[in-house]
């Protein structure tokens, strides 16, 4: 069995430049990067109301072979695969996920009731912004994440970042052409700058797929066209950096209120040039207004003219950004998005925790057993499994084995594990959680063997365990006597593990100061 299935725009066998195509290929192509070619499987969804029936049993097909079925549509996308995909686990119980993209989502769904309530049955809706997550949050959702859209780009060096500019200064536009992205409004604005001041203070390139509706009217304004306004074509996501890098500004002046992150955005980033945009719905969750670029009222192109003019005289305010938009495309990029993604909230449902010491009451196994039964009672359905590891201590046998005979089939004991095969056992599991409160506990090893297996860990407070786990760095520790707390970590990063996904690393990292080397190195340096 594979461990996901995207479901999206691929256009196989065509170039196909929308950023809805760009976007499935791109997060598609990443995750395959870090789960493996052989644990990804893909539907192709271009093609619309033709295929519907076949897609009906390819989405069977898919959701008996696959851990994780992942959506990528749009709106008439979403209508036909959130009834199908809810049809399908009725049998085979999938962990669905959606990924959004663009910012059109609450909007459309507003007046959707039955829309809505299929889809909170989703395991993890994807949205682009916070403004989405919030509005979204407002009809009642509970399964909503940030996953930023992002590209795969090589951003500049601080060394590469170009700062010579001459007037006419070179502006640009990089996005779908078409009148609802602004194009009018910024041919408008340029020729009136300079015709106003009888200098050309800027040159316009305009770049893009010219949208099918919009054909016949754009080509009678290229006739139109002055010498510094040109129309540059195409130019594939790949080479975006390279174009871009050369233009003073990018011009956002769209028209669209629910854009979510416009990947043209992320492409000005990494080329290292800051942006100028209206204020559409989750703008400011993209441009940090004064650092990377600035806004004007949405609607309002009036403003837009203003803000050049005040370039055209002043240049070096934007010059003074550059710096900071390749800094702020380190945010979206696709290695970073996916990992957090495949890393953490894809994790197929139920994830699995264990704990690994030796096993008698007062090491809190016990108390681990009651949390992932409370939990999975209260959720109706399995969210976490249990694996409990290690030596059953010789005055805790009896009991424990009345434990094991009333054990839902979600919680087991698998026995002990040999020194040394500690890393590769844990590797698997989501978290390890070590409920102590043993009299005698030292400074556990077992915290030790999961950080070196890059595995988060939910601890008590109790003795030492705090000087191992750092809150929110490589775990979550509670007083070792509010179990209730306990409970409450738990079901917390069951829906909110992004963040625990990024600890992974730092796991890793903290284990390197356990070492031999480190440790015994410490100690001879004292020696000396």
């Amino acid at each position: 069995m594979k461990k996901i299935c995207v479901i999206g725009h691929f256009g196989f066998g065509k170039e196909l430049l929308n950023g809805q195509t760009i976007k499935t290929k791109i997060i598609t192509n990443e995750l395959q990067n870090q789960l493996g070619k052989q644990e990804v499987s893909m539907i192709d969804i271009a093609g619309g109301k033709k295929k519907l029936l076949k897609l009906f049993f390819k989405t069977g097909a898919a959701m008996k072979k696959n851990k994780n079925i992942v959506i990528m549509p749009v709106e008439n996308g979403l209508m036909f695969f959130t009834p199908v995909l809810t049809f399908w686990n009725l049998i085979f119980h999938r962990s669905l996920q959606y990924i959004v993209i663009g910012g059109w989502l609450p909007k459309f769904i507003s007046d959707k009731k039955w829309l809505q309530c299929m889809l909170k049955a989703f395991d993890h809706i994807e949205v682009e912004t916070n403004t989405m997550k919030k509005a979204l949050e407002k009809m009642g959702f509970q399964n909503v994440s940030v996953m930023p859209n992002c590209k795969e780009l090589k951003i500049l060096t601080e060394d590469e970042l170009v700062y010579q500019y001459n007037k006419p200064l070179p502006i640009c536009t990089f996005s779908r052409v078409m009148k609802e992205k602004g194009i009018e409004d910024i041919i408008r604005v340029v020729k009136e700058i300079n015709e106003e001041r009888n200098s050309i203070e800027f040159s316009l390139d305009i770049y893009g797929q010219i949208d099918r509706g919009y054909v016949e009217r754009f080509e009678k304004i290229k006739k139109e066209f002055p010498l510094y306004i040109n129309y540059k074509g195409e130019v594939p996501y790949s080479k975006s950096v390279g174009v871009l890098k050369n233009y003073y500004a990018l011009v956002f002046p769209t028209n669209f209120f629910t854009e979510g992150i416009p990947g043209t955005i992320i492409d000005a980033y990494a080329a290292g040039i800051p942006v100028i945009s209206s204020r559409w719905e989750s703008f400011s969750d993209v441009v940090d207004e004064g650092i990377v670029g600035k806004g004007f009222e949405f609607g309002y192109p009036h403003e837009l003219k203003k803000i050049l003019q005040g370039l055209a005289d002043a240049p070096e305010e934007l010059l003074k950004m550059k710096l900071s938009c390749i800094k702020k495309a380190e945010n979206f990029t696709v290695q970073k998005v996916v990992s957090d993604f495949a890393g953490g909230r894809a994790y197929a449902k139920p994830l699995k925790l264990c704990t690994f010491s030796r096993v008698m009451k007062q090491k809190g196994i016990e108390d681990a057993i009651d949390a992932v039964r409370t939990i999975n009672e209260a959720a109706g359905k399995i969210l976490y499994t249990l694996d409990i590891y290690g030596q059953v201590d010789e005055e805790y046998k009896e009991t424990f084995q009345l434990l094991c005979s009333k054990f839902p089939d979600y919680i087991a004991y698998r026995g002990c594990v040999p020194f040394g095969e500690s890393s590769k056992v844990l590797k698997d599991y989501y978290a390890l959680v070590f409920p102590t409160y043993y009299e005698g506990e030292g400074f556990a090893g077992t915290l030790i063997d999961a950080l070196a297996a890059g595995v988060p860990v939910v601890a008590s407070d109790w003795k030492y365990n705090s000087e191992i786990v750092i809150e929110e760095v490589t775990g979550r520790t509670y007083d070792y006597k509010d179990k209730k707390k306990f409970i409450e970590i738990l079901q917390k990063i069951a829906k909110e593990n992004t963040m625990w996904n990024r600890m992974k690393h730092q796991c890793i990292r903290q284990a390197e100061r356990y070492t031999p080397s480190v440790v015994v190195g410490d100690y001879v340096k004292k020696l000396r």
